[in-house]
């Protein structure tokens, strides 16, 4: 342009200084498309500068070799920018044309990361041969940063469709099946899009939908319970949304436990009236250990007919200080701590008010007795300083090891397994020592698979298994089918204690969902959520305790011989849930007969047992107990589900197995209502306990029957 303002050409029109400047800018702008004569750039070029410098410059050779450099880059370089916008608009019309196809379900996550790529697979996996479309927002790719590319390259190999845009600006089918799941690392931005999604501009994508909230802390509980309200206000009940919040690392725990149970290393054992369970760590998942060993570990051991709870010991290993662990427990609730024996602490003169079960003073025995020691698993001095106070923890039946570190479990475990099989040579390989659970957390999944490819050991040379280490919470198992969904655990209890049959879980989970946004009381149905739950998990710590468990991984050496194991402890439990559930003896065979009549001889015990278990996992949950006779002059409620207060959090006492339990009926006024002046007569009672009070003030009829009804069993 500068040449041709100043050296005309005779036979061309002039141009003005502006006209030349844009018709220079739009010959550049052409050699990034491809559309230019390359060559008048260099033979141009090199004739403006023969007549500005002379014939005999150098740089007119220097120009040509820049201009030529140049007119190579630049339709590569224009090339790089289409394809990028290509990039960004074919996502986007494949989600489009994807709704064409409204009978395949779409799974929209809000993040593509390892843990959305994760479940994407395990889905997939899941759901062969249905097709599901996935749908990942905020996806990008970097060269720069590999893991990105990676993930970014597995996902569309995967066939899902990665949307740089934000979910919440995404197209959404109206007629397809959806599922979102909130998944982003940082647990409030899923908060974030779980209030954008209940918007009004979102809710016409969200009607029928399910959104599941991957959440860590109870934060989600106040932002659901407000999102609830204003979906319940704009949308009718027939097109409301379920939402899950999903905590990960609990139902890992969980899963765990009703996997490989707590009561594994007794079945064969001659006297199990106790059972040793150690942690070695005090993180998220060790903490969650040690909330659910504390529930799951409410058990019953059946000898002689007879019925006795089995004593519990946890021991905690960490480098905090105990300060620190039960801190952290008592921010959860500090009533846990009020019902269990802490060992080598000094009684306060409170502790043990919880565990009082009638007005007399007299007391059940703890939940379990916990020992906390603070030191360093990964040194030696926590194997060789001071071995005899730390015996029971080298003796446990069953170890939990997450320490934080793939690595550190894995060397950890190794260790543990050593002094198992040394304690058990050394006790000369009696029957009552040796079965020794070790369950380590390894998030990497190949090593997991790996690591689970020898999961039974055998002391003796060709003898039954002796240790069984089983390594658990790799990524893909984190975020996998059966611990987001709890698919796993297949028995829903309604309100009237019927059990759902495996066909109909998938049904009742959506049921006890659409609850918490159709409820008036969002609280109650956010409790019931999680407690139908529980108590499906806990079914087989109750088969164990009626003494119907035979087998157990100690009787494996194969995964054939494991299988064999799992459907005879299923078929256990599914007989189990139809007597509980049975009216009478007709039409049972001659083993449901003896198995009947087996459970009602003990039911009462069972029942003891679920409340028992129940106010273990309440408490978790952060329920603290209250008087019956204080909140009924207040709010005329045994209960506050806003406070997280429930009167039933009471003890009861355990029934004996050799006299028969009279029920005392309640005294009632005029009006039909309890005579609260009976209350304090009956809580007198040698018959009476305290959640027999609870009962009596709340509800007439037989308060042994409300209490102990057998479809709670």
């Amino acid at each position: 342009g500068y040449y041709s303002l100043n050296f005309p050409k005779p036979d061309d029109i002039p141009l003005t200084w502006f006209e030349e400047v844009v018709n220079s800018f739009a010959h550049a702008l052409q050699t990034f498309s491809m559309d230019e004569d390359y060559n008048a750039y260099i033979t141009t070029g090199r004739e403006m500068i023969q007549k500005m410098f002379g014939d005999d410059t150098i740089w007119q050779y220097v120009y040509g070799i820049y201009a030529s450099v140049l007119n190579a880059v630049a339709p590569i370089a224009g090339g790089a920018v289409v394809l990028e916008l290509l990039a960004g608009f074919f996502p986007k019309l494949r989600l489009a044309s994807s709704f064409l196809m409204f009978w395949r379900k779409k799974y929209y996550f809000s993040k593509l990361n390892r843990a959305s790529l994760a479940l994407a697979k395990n889905i997939n996996f899941e759901e062969l041969g249905k097709n599901p479309v996935f749908v990942f927002a905020d996806a990008y790719t970097d060269d720069a940063e590999e893991k990105e590319h990676e993930l970014f390259c597995e996902a569309i190999r995967l066939g899902a469709i990665c949307v740089r845009d934000d979910l919440t600006h995404i197209k959404k089918p109206r007629l397809s099946e959806c599922e979102y799941h909130l998944i982003d690392e940082n647990e409030f931005c899923n908060l974030q899009h779980l209030t954008e999604l209940a918007e009004a501009r979102n809710l016409k994508h969200i009607k029928n939908t399910s959104i599941y909230l991957y959440v860590q802390s109870d934060a989600y509980v106040q932002i659901e319970k407000q999102v609830c309200i204003e979906i319940k206000e704009k949308l009718k009940e027939k097109d409301r949304p379920t939402i899950i919040p999903v905590k990960a690392y609990r139902n890992l725990v969980h899963n765990l436990l009703a996997d490989v149970p707590l009561y594994e290393p007794l079945v064969h054992k001659k006297a199990p009236e106790t059972l040793n369970v150690t942690i070695l760590g005090n993180g998220v998942i060790g903490t969650e250990a040690f909330l659910s060993v504390y529930w799951f570990g409410q058990m019953l051991v059946s000898k002689n007919r007879d019925m006795s709870q089995c004593k519990l010991t946890v021991n905690v290993v960490s480098q905090d200080t105990e300060e620190v662990f039960w801190s952290k427990i008592n921010y959860v609730n500090p009533e846990i701590r009020e019902t269990v024996e802490v060992i080598g602490s000094t009684p306060s003169e409170s502790s043990g008010r919880l565990l009082v079960y009638n007005e007399k003073g007299e007391k059940n025995q703890p939940y379990c007795r916990v020992s906390y020691t603070q030191s360093n698993v990964k040194t030696g001095d926590f194997w060789d300083d001071a071995i005899e106070k730390k015996r029971s923890i080298l003796n446990s039946d069953y170890y939990i090891v997450a320490l934080g570190n793939d690595a550190d479990n894995i060397s950890v475990a190794e260790k543990l397994r050593c002094c198992a099989g040394k304690n058990y040579l050394e006790s000369g390989g009696m029957d009552d020592v040796g079965k020794t659970v070790i369950a380590y957390a390894v998030f990497d999944s190949q090593l997991l698979a790996t690591l689970n490819g020898q999961k039974y050991f055998s002391i003796k040379p060709g003898g039954a298994c002796d240790i069984y280490m089983y390594a658990f919470g790799g990524i893909e198992e984190v975020y996998s089918c059966n611990n987001v969904y709890m698919s796993g655990s297949k028995l829903w209890a309604t309100q009237t204690g019927k059990a759902y049959l495996n066909a109909q879980h998938d049904k009742s989970h959506d049921a006890d969902n659409k609850k918490r946004i159709s409820s008036d009381n969002y609280e109650n149905s956010n409790y019931n959520y999680w407690a139908n739950l529980a108590r499906a998990m806990h079914v087989k710590y109750k088969v164990f305790s009626l003494g119907w468990i035979k087998t157990s991984v100690f009787d494996c050496m194969t995964e054939k011989e494991y299988d064999a194991h799992c459907k005879n402890v299923n078929a256990q439990c599914e007989m189990y849930r139809m007597l509980a559930t049975a009216s009478d003896m007709s039409g049972l065979t001659d083993e449901g007969r003896v198995k009947y009549e087996d459970i009602e001889l003990k039911k009462h015990c069972l029942a003891w047992l679920e409340h028992r278990r129940w106010c273990a996992f309440t408490r978790t949950m952060g329920y603290q107990y209250i008087d019956i006779r204080n909140i009924l002059e207040q709010s005329g409620n045994h209960k506050d589900m806003r406070l997280k207060l429930h009167s039933c959090l009471a003890e009861a006492r355990m029934p004996c197995m050799n006299c028969d339990d009279t029920y005392i009926q309640a005294q009632f006024d005029a009006s039909g209502k309890v005579d609260s002046s009976t209350i304090l007569k009956f809580g007198n009672s040698d018959k009476c306990d305290m959640l027999d009070i609870v009962s009596l003030a709340k509800k007439s009829g037989d308060f042994k029957e409300y209490d102990y009804y057998r479809y709670e069993l």
